[in-house]
């Protein structure tokens, strides 16, 4: 057989939690109240197989984001970008509760 070129053709599916640009990957994480306001470690599945352990350590607001370098393609960044569930509803004990609190 005489050599030729080889030719390889992808096609990437679309996926709600992941995006990329360049080398730099996106990963979309929902967080409670709660846990936007006081924390959680958050993991974080990577296309290696492994889990990232990414501990939010202050408060988070919609739309925050926080960057994790190297972990993107090619030694880019990681960017996890963060959504808030807000409740629905609270309960007169929970409302009371947050008040005391003093938040503003």
């Amino acid at each position: 057989m005489l050599p030729g070129d080889v030719e390889i053709y992808l096609v990437l599916e679309a996926d709600d939690l992941w995006s990329r640009e360049g080398s730099t990957l996106f990963y979309k994480h929902t967080l409670t109240l709660t846990e936007a306001l006081c924390g959680k470690i958050v993991e974080v599945p990577t296309f290696d197989n492994r889990v990232l352990s990414v501990a939010i350590t202050q408060v988070m607001s919609p739309g925050d984001t926080q960057t994790v370098p190297g972990e993107g393609i090619l030694g880019g960044e990681l960017i996890l970008c963060y959504d808030l569930k807000f409740p629905k509803t609270l309960t007169p004990e929970q409302k009371k509760a947050i008040k005391a609190v003093g938040m503003k």
